[in-house]
């Protein structure tokens, strides 16, 4: 199971509840403190140059994609009941045998993406580099409504919307159908009050505390598309269903390499 799988498990929980924003947080004990210093960066890209107009959005859209980062990496590492795991979170998956659930930390690989993060969180000015707001990249889309409107950088980047993209890249009447009743209800989805916070995140990064992080990270309905593979899913699932990355190579901080070691994590939310 490659690390992607289990961010993709839990991101699923990033809906929460109280914001403050301090990289303060007590750095790991299987991280080296030696490996947060003077870290060295390699991007997938030549770094973007922007306006001094354009950098405003960016840097909002930079604090906003840390600040989820950092909740991230404090959750992976703090047991939700103080019982299931000791430091860690608790994953739930199924396979043909079942339903099992493990204790995140006890992999290398996740141990890795976290040192990735607070690589990233003490050395930002260097990890911002590989930061771009991907405003030129067609496949990546606005969920639009009135997550768009209250947000300033969504505005600034206007994406095309999940409604345009079911009207013009979907053909299937069913499909489209749900993609409009996703489009529609995606605000409430992501910010209704009713979306309670797991107890070891240390803040809310949900859409009510990081509006411009979740109206403007580029989102992709990767089973909406036309395709034999998409085909073979439920209507309700291809229009229902959108993916968006922070960290990694369809994200916005597309990193190759941390200190010559190789960045494979993939960071994101699924609605």
């Amino acid at each position: 199971m490659r690390s992607h799988n289990y961010n993709y498990i839990l991101s699923t929980i990033f809906f929460l509840s109280s914001m403050t924003f301090s990289f303060a947080q007590k750095v790991p004990d299987f991280i080296n403190p030696e490996e947060l210093k003077n870290v060295k960066f390699k991007c997938l890209e030549q770094p973007e140059i922007y306006s001094e107009e354009e950098q405003k959005y960016i840097d909002i859209l930079w604090k906003e994609s840390l600040q989820y980062l950092e909740a991230y990496a404090v959750a992976l590492t703090t047991s939700p009941d103080g019982n299931s795991c000791i430091d860690s979170d608790v994953a739930t998956y199924e396979t043909v045998d079942g339903i099992s659930q493990l204790c995140v930390m006890e992999r290398r690989d996740m141990q890795l993406l976290v040192k990735n993060i607070y690589q990233i969180l003490h050395n930002p000015q260097a990890a911002k580099a590989c930061f771009a707001a991907r405003g030129n990249v067609d496949w990546l889309y606005s969920p639009g409504g009135e997550l768009e409107a209250r947000s300033e950088v969504a505005k600034w980047l206007d994406r095309t919307t999940f409604e345009e993209f079911f009207e013009t890249k979907v053909s299937d009447p069913e499909v489209r159908t749900n993609g409009y009743v996703f489009s529609k209800n995606f605000y409430e989805m992501v910010t209704d009050e009713k979306v309670k916070t797991p107890r070891n995140f240390p803040y809310d990064v949900s859409a009510r505390s990081l509006p411009n992080l979740w109206a403007s990270v580029g989102w992709f309905p990767m089973y909406a598309e036309e395709s034999e593979r998409n085909q073979k899913n439920f209507a309700n699932v291809r229009g229902g269903y959108a993916y968006a990355e922070i960290l990694g190579h369809w994200g916005l901080l597309r990193i190759e390499d941390i200190n010559g070691q190789k960045v494979g994590a993939e960071v994101g939310m699924t609605v």
